[in-house]
């Protein structure tokens, strides 16, 4: 679950449309080829540097980790 603060502060950096929190999308994004099973709390779709810059200083914040795939 993603801790509040954390997904008021998502929600300032990005649309509603490019940030993701339910269970299928959060799991399928997760995997790769590894036995390694962890789950991501959220999935974003960035667009830009400054979302980038943002969202690591958001994560910085919060001590949340980030994982970037594609």
């Amino acid at each position: 679950m993603l801790p509040p603060d954390l997904r008021t502060g998502l929600a300032r950096i990005l649309p509603p449309d490019r940030v993701h929190l339910d269970a299928v999308r959060t799991r399928v994004f997760a995997l790769d080829a590894s036995i390694y099973q962890p789950r991501a709390r959220a999935v974003v779709d960035i667009e830009s540097e400054d979302e980038v810059t943002a969202l690591l200083g958001l994560l910085r914040e919060h001590g949340a980790g980030v994982t970037f795939r594609g």
